[in-house]
């Protein structure tokens, strides 16, 4: 557990199997950098990389 944001929820980082699921998420586009809670920049650039693609929330309509 790294933090928590105010609305009460917890902020941290999460590996399974030897596996980033925080950056697996978002190069997934299943996921935003919430940049408050963070400075790292691979998680900037996957965001970055998933976006140009429009992956997942990046392919959605703008609300």
């Amino acid at each position: 557990m790294q933090d928590t944001d105010r609305y009460g929820r917890k902020v941290g980082r999460v590996d399974a199997d030897n596996i980033d699921v925080n950056a697996e998420m978002v190069r997934l586009g299943a996921a935003w950098v919430y940049r408050k809670y963070t400075s790292n920049q691979c998680l900037y650039a996957l965001e970055k990389q998933a976006r140009q693609n429009r992956a997942g929330l990046w392919n959605l309509p703008e609300a």
